[in-house]
């Protein structure tokens, strides 16, 4: 019967999420009854099954008829890993190129705050549109050429049960999902670093310091330990790809370590910005007193990571909870 697990499987698994656990059910009373008939009343065998499995064709056609709509210019085989892509380039990039728009904007005098931050979103978006564009058409062409991004088998003509794939020992980890998490890394790591002050004064002189003096040296080292040991956790969560008990105890741990880190920081830090960086950006924003600001979007990024960190660790532990339970009946 592990074949029909798979088959449903393989069905489900290209079903909206809150559609799968119903789905699954009705679809393997479907065919365990199909398998009955096709044995007519005698004890079920394998080539009873592979018959049923046949004539139910293609999994990735056959989930076509859970689905709401059939017009479409992405189907259905491609249309989550296109959204799953599109919100991880999205999520990776665009806060890249604003970071480097603003901070190169920064050293330019005769740009203002409001100009600084326009200039950054706009080029965010302009990015943004052409990513979107480019993959759109990318998996627009893969959709005209009949071709399954999410499974290389679906290009072949005819369909047999051996090619179903395996059932996921654990669930598993989006690549997607890991490689956004060590680019975020390494982004802390560089940003971490650039407020070393002898690596600051190297690369960029002329500007003043993020970081107030409280912040160097003990806890700017220890949020620098902590983007390092986030990129370990992120290159373990790749290599092992799976939601199990090593990677949900280093993700736990890690998101633990970053909510206490951050919070500790905002009972015993005062100030995080320091006067110089705050006198210079009001500079650019014609005089005008903005360290009320500064502060206030300091406290939001830092209760957003809190809120972020604690999420992720309480949904590793519910994702593996929920496999572990999957495995178990």
């Amino acid at each position: 019967m592990s074949v029909i697990k798979r088959y449903v499987y393989d069905v489900t698994r290209r079903l909206p999420e809150k559609q799968r656990q119903d789905v699954a059910k009705e679809l393997t009373a479907e065919i365990e009854a199909m398998v009955d008939d096709a044995a007519n009343g005698k004890s079920v065998k394998n080539s009873h099954i592979t018959t049923v499995l046949t004539e139910l064709g293609d999994p990735a056609k056959f989930a076509e008829q859970y689905r709401d709509r059939k017009r479409y210019i992405i189907g259905p085989n491609n249309y989550d890993s296109y959204i799953l892509l599109n919100k991880t380039l999205l999520a990776v990039i665009l806060p890249i190129i604003a970071i480097i728009a603003f901070v190169s904007g920064f050293l330019e005098a005769d740009k203002g705050i409001i100009s600084l931050l326009l200039t950054s979103f706009g080029e965010a978006v302009a990015v943004g549109v052409h990513l979107v564009f480019w993959t759109t058409l990318v998996y627009v062409l893969l959709e005209r050429a009949n071709i399954d991004a999410l499974d290389a088998s679906a290009t072949q003509k005819v369909w047999t049960p051996a090619q179903l794939p395996q059932l996921p020992a654990q669930q598993q980890i989006a690549k997607s999902e890991s490689i956004s998490g060590i680019v975020w890394a390494v982004v802390a790591i560089g940003l971490t670093l650039w407020q070393f002050p002898v690596i600051h004064a190297a690369i960029q002189p002329q500007s003043p310091l993020f970081f107030s003096d409280q912040m160097w040296p003990n806890w700017t080292v220890a949020l620098l330990v902590i983007a390092v040991l986030s990129l370990v956790v992120e290159i373990i969560r790749l290599v092992i790809g799976k939601w199990n008990a090593v990677t949900v105890t280093a993700i736990a741990a890690i998101n633990s370590i970053v909510i206490i880190f951050f919070a500790s920081l905002l009972l015993y830090v005062q100030p995080i910005a320091s006067e110089s960086f705050t006198t210079a950006l009001a500079k650019q924003a014609d005089g005008a007193d903005i360290g009320l600001l500064i502060d206030l979007t300091v406290l939001v990024t830092i209760l957003s990571i809190i809120i972020a960190s604690l999420y992720e660790m309480i949904r590793a532990i519910w994702i593996y909870i929920k496999s572990t339970k999957k495995e178990v009946s």
